[in-house]
């Protein structure tokens, strides 16, 4: 729009307002909740069952069933890939030399 070293008069920006405004200041008290009615008289009865003693069952011991031995599995030696590393390493700071 304009020149961006000069951006010109920006106008009156007003009144903002009396400073000696009176401050109103407005006190919540807070109210007591309202307690509903209660009855006169509380009845309270608790109602007990005759304990009745679980009887004794006795597991007998299951031998554990063995099976086969588990295979083998997607576990290589790991000297392969540590010697492939330090070949591929090695063929690497060569070839930077060179």
């Amino acid at each position: 729009p304009g020149d961006p070293g000069d951006p010109g008069d920006p106008g009156d920006p007003g009144d903002p307002g009396d400073p000696d405004d009176e401050i109103i200041i407005t006190t919540i008290v807070d109210e007591e909740t309202p307690l509903g009615p209660t009855p006169d008289e509380v009845i309270i009865t608790t109602v007990t069952d005759p304990v009745e003693d679980d009887p004794v069952v006795d597991i007998p011991e299951e031998e554990i069933p063995l099976g086969a031995a588990l295979p083998k599995t997607g576990e290589t030696a790991p000297i392969l890939f540590y010697g492939l590393g330090l070949l591929l390493t090695s063929l690497g700071v060569t070839m930077k030399r060179k």
